[in-house]
């Protein structure tokens, strides 16, 4: 969801090369595309879709729009695991080693999750729990929760904590999507190791089928509501997973994919006029990527310094969900929904540039130890 493409060695203007998805991913330096700013648009999303759940609303502006066929949230998470699909795959090729891709990934998501966690259960948790230190700290849920950094299972009860919420005994409702990340990146190692990735073929015959099976299983009167392994449930584990299948094929088909803002536009109305129908969710899987691609190499050199002070879409991600249940906790509710999206947005943005600053850009720092002599 959030690694960091290599620069290229040979730098040219976006406009020069908009067109051609090669060329855009080989010959255009690291910053000279829209990855970084896309990523902070979906965490920012994320945060205004919580806002409505939080504060007690049913829907978003857009589940509104879409008969709640999609929303705000769905839409953001797809966003992330489609840029993750394609860097993660084009960082597993440019990896020189097993142990440098694994140790990548680690030093992505670890770190930040880790103080997340002890931020979290020992500052945060006690100062909003109704229930005394002593039989807070002997609680299996504290204990559980720090189960969150192995991003197998997903932990987000705190013991007694934000009682009087909307969504009480909840410290944390974004993070479940982590484990179904981390797992991607697993296939994407097997995938690579067996060379399976190699073929175009082969992979489009894994991304079919799992779109079959995912058509399938929505279809079904349960709705895919039995969980997947240790993963959330399938209709929203297959979703995000064929996702990130579809980003990665855009990298491994990059030879022939042609961007154009006029193809975008079509398949946004075709993506558009499809909800409030049985074919939206089919179609989502083709237009989304497509879109997502060419947003990020649309030529728009403001949008390409989103990072310039540092990439802090993985620190809102953590921390909005957990800044938004504390306003809700000291405000006791009372307060507009403008000011709550605002305050936690500004909240989330400053507990991720010191996120970025003291732990995440640390952490990645030690990747040079990671490349082979």
């Amino acid at each position: 969801m959030h690694a960091l493409s290599d620069s290229a060695d040979q730098v040219k203007t976006p406009e020069e090369t908009y067109g051609n998805l090669r060329v855009q991913a080989e010959t255009l330096a690291h910053n000279a595309n829209n990855f970084d700013f896309l990523r902070l648009f979906a965490a920012c999303l994320v945060i205004w879709y919580h806002a409505s759940c939080l504060m007690g609303r049913s829907r978003d502006p857009l589940g509104q729009l879409t008969g709640n066929a999609t929303d705000l949230g769905a839409l953001a998470v797809s966003i992330f695991f489609v840029i993750s699909g394609y860097l993660i795959t084009q960082s597993f090729e440019r990896s020189k080693s097993i142990l440098q891709y694994a140790g990548a990934r680690f030093l992505r998501l670890f770190p930040a999750m880790f103080v997340l966690c002890v931020l979290t259960a020992c500052c945060l948790g006690p100062l909003v729990s109704e229930t005394n230190w002593q039989h807070y700290f002997s609680d299996n849920d504290f204990w559980k929760y720090f189960k969150n950094c192995l991003f197998l299972e997903t932990y987000v009860h705190l013991p007694d904590v934000f009682m009087h919420n909307h969504y009480p005994i909840v410290v944390n409702g974004s993070i479940w999507t982590l484990p179904v990340e981390a797992f991607m990146y697993s296939i994407t190692f097997l995938l690579g190791v067996t060379q399976v990735h190699k073929s175009k073929l082969l992979m489009t015959l894994i991304f079919a089928a799992l779109v079959v099976a995912d058509m399938q299983i929505y279809s079904t009167p349960s709705g895919g509501l039995t969980p997947f392994l240790w993963l959330p449930p399938l209709t929203a584990t297959a979703k995000f997973a064929i996702m990130y299948l579809g980003g990665a094929l855009y990298y491994l088909y990059r030879d022939s994919v042609k961007l154009s803002w006029q193809a975008a536009a079509l398949i946004l109305l075709l993506l558009a006029g499809s909800y409030h129908t049985p074919h939206s969710r089919l179609l989502e899987y083709f237009c989304i990527p497509y879109l997502v691609m060419v947003a990020a190499y649309f030529p728009a050199p403001y949008l390409r310094n989103a990072a310039k002070y540092g990439d802090f879409s993985y620190g809102i991600y953590l921390y909005g969900f957990v800044v938004q249940q504390s306003i809700m906790h000291f405000t006791q509710g009372h307060i507009s929904p403008a000011k709550f999206i605002f305050l936690s947005l500004a909240t989330s943005f400053i507990c991720a540039i010191f996120s970025w600053n003291f732990v995440e850009k640390p952490a990645l720092s030690l990747k040079r130890y990671l490349k082979p002599a």
